[in-house]
């Protein structure tokens, strides 16, 4: 079975493109086929993230407008187990992209791969709005602060809109000697504000940013904390999407 998740955020700085990124990995090391779309225009990061800036000659823009054929706008990272990706489009304009063009690519690509990741701008406007009518299912990436979850309740909104029914959040960035002090939003509060329930959180550590500086997911190290971390939320999201139980 193929399943297309949207990653959204409400705001920017949520690290969303981050988890996006080592979700995708962790899926394509346990031998499910991912592919990346960087579905944000004029800000794509993902192929810096993995590592593969140097050889993006198309993007999502020119498959969608036919300049040229799918397989030729996909990126391999070889060195992360052929995690395959879609930049994003250099252009700020987006009257190229249209609910049918995006439906049509994603239903090619469900007969290649079990996961396709639509990484979506942060906000809550059209581009949200397109992604979640192709979406299967949702993820609200968001830290543990006011405006972040003032913007998260925005963002599933719009999944809500577009009946995104299958959701869930991840708390990222999370400093446990703040949330031990009350400092940061706790996940009472954070599950009272939204109207999906948590798949899990990831800390903040400075290891997982110098990972993405250097093009490589933190969890192409197998052995640590943090890979286990994304193993544990990536059956959370298998097992509530299968089971219709976000």
């Amino acid at each position: 079975m193929s399943s297309v998740v949207m990653i959204a955020s409400g705001k920017g700085g949520t690290g969303k493109s981050t988890i996006a990124c080592n979700l995708g990995l962790t899926w394509q090391i346990q031998g499910e086929k991912t592919i990346l779309i960087d579905m944000s225009p004029n800000a794509r990061c993902l192929d810096l993230y993995l590592g593969v800036e140097n050889y993006a000659l198309f993007d999502i823009r020119d498959i969608l407008t036919g300049v040229c054929s799918t397989d030729r706008g996909i990126l391999t990272a070889p060195h992360l187990s052929g995690l395959q990706l879609i930049p994003g489009a250099q252009t700020e304009s987006v009257q190229w992209l249209r609910k049918e063009t995006l439906g049509k690519l994603v239903e090619v690509l469900k007969y290649k791969y079990d996961w396709i990741i639509l990484d979506c701008p942060p906000g809550a406007g059209e581009i949200l709005s397109t992604c979640a009518s192709v979406s299967d299912g949702g993820i609200v990436v968001l830290t543990p602060d006011w405006p972040s979850l003032r913007a998260a309740q925005a963002a599933e909104e719009v999944m809500l809109e577009n009946q995104v029914m299958s959701r869930g959040y991840i708390l990222n960035r999370v400093i446990r000697d703040l949330e031990e002090k009350k400092l940061e939003l706790d996940y009472r509060t954070v599950d009272e504000a939204l109207r999906c329930e948590s798949l899990g959180a990831v800390l903040e550590d400075q290891n997982i940013r110098a990972a993405g500086a250097m093009g490589i997911p933190i969890v192409a190290k197998q052995d640590t904390y943090i890979a286990e971390n994304f193993r544990r939320i990536a059956r959370e999201i298998r097992a509530r999407l299968y089971d219709e139980e976000w």
